[in-house]
């Protein structure tokens, strides 16, 4: 075989690799191929480019699926406490997860660190930058340090 075909089988499998890997991302989810895998978010994305809003907002929901608590009272819905700064005065204080759907609790905060304004938003309410920032805080979080709601 000589060196250009060889480069050329070289790519190829690179390429079939990349393809599956996506695939299973689109079928499995985010969260389950990091689960099975043990690769992490930048060794994925540098096998596969840029990862799509749908996939981010998958990895978000089967986190929460995966990683929350039943909340007491409630008709199946589950939630955690987990604090991530969206910028310098906006933080998700809480996700919950009712019939499929994610709601996040976000304060905005004046100053002097005092609320100014809280809301409960769904994910497609939030911008590509703060998905991205959801879930890169989610991926380091530790199991043990999450609170109960």
């Amino acid at each position: 075989m000589n060196p250009q075909e060889n480069i050329r089988r070289i790519l190829r499998e690179e390429s079939q690799k990349q393809s599956r890997l996506l695939s299973n991302i689109e079928e499995d989810g985010l969260y389950q191929v990091m689960k099975d895998t043990s690769l992490s978010l930048p060794q994925i994305i540098s096998k596969t480019g840029e990862l799509s809003r749908e996939v981010l907002e998958r990895y978000i929901k089967d986190f929460v699926e995966n990683e929350a608590e039943s909340i007491p009272g409630s008709d199946g819905d589950i939630g955690f406490v987990f604090p991530i700064p969206l910028s310098k005065n906006k933080e998700v204080e809480s996700f919950y997860m009712s019939k499929g759907k994610i709601t996040l609790e976000i304060n905005e905060y004046d100053s002097n660190g005092r609320i100014v304004m809280g809301s409960h938003e769904r994910l497609v309410n939030l911008s590509d930058s703060e998905i991205n920032r959801i879930v890169k805080e989610l991926i380091d979080w530790g199991e043990d340090e999450y609170y109960e709601i």
